[in-house]
């Protein structure tokens, strides 16, 4: 019998060692980590590269853009997909103006200030554990790989998608990042066999409550079919 495996993606900025001690398998996005960009930067170009990574059978569990990215691929491997995880993920920034106009402003400080400066204001807001954690990754980043990363998530709209996801389905956001509930709400309530809940935490949710997410995912697979 084939093995099914867990696969973690990680979110714009950091790498898979985001996932350290998380078993599976922790891909790197295109141009994050020891992963070469792609020529045109989409989600879908992203999916594209990751795509002949991938075991045969899995469990998709994807963070922001690596959300999208895990939704991506949901859709298109279906019966290969056993079940998907997003966490802080939503399926278009287009969902709305407000998410639109902060969206732009995040590329536009990006090209003011670079991964360095973006490194030193991604702190703010978060946990001093989930700073540590994301800001020597931002700060290390290639700015074009950044780049390309932002533009990706910025263009990308899986609503067409959604419907095609055949998977059990876990939606999680933080409950201190009210930015990313009322998309993943819309993508919970779209994709079929999908389920959506808050655990406490902020934006790096795999930081502020390892614990807590490790026994949501466990209680998840353990009821799925």
């Amino acid at each position: 019998m084939t093995e099914t495996q867990a696969v973690f993606f990680h979110g714009a900025g950091l790498s898979g060692t985001s996932w350290s001690g998380w078993g599976g398998m922790a891909l790197d996005l295109p141009g994050h980590g020891a992963a070469p960009r792609v020529k045109v930067p989409s989600v879908e170009s992203f999916a594209d590269a990751l795509e002949p990574c991938l075991p045969e059978f899995m469990h998709l569990i994807g963070h922001s853009l690596g959300g999208m990215v895990a939704v991506e691929l949901a859709a298109r491997l279906q019966e290969r997909v056993r079940s998907l995880v997003t966490i802080e993920a939503v399926p278009t920034v287009q969902l709305s103006r407000l998410s639109r106009l902060g969206a732009g402003l995040a590329m536009r400080l990006f090209n003011l200030i670079g991964p360095r400066g973006v490194a030193l204001l991604s702190g703010l807001g978060q946990s001093r554990k989930a700073a540590a954690h994301i800001r020597p990754q931002i700060g290390a980043m290639n700015p074009k790989g950044m780049a390309d990363a932002l533009h990706a998530a910025f263009e990308y709209d899986a609503r067409p998608k959604l419907n095609q996801i055949t998977a059990p389905t876990l939606v999680l956001v933080g409950s201190d990042n009210k930015q990313t509930h009322s998309g993943a709400r819309f993508m919970a309530h779209r994709i079929p066999n999908a389920t959506y809940d808050v655990l406490k935490g902020g934006h790096i949710l795999h930081v502020d409550a390892n614990d807590a997410l490790l026994e949501r995912l466990i209680q998840f697979h353990e009821s799925s079919p």
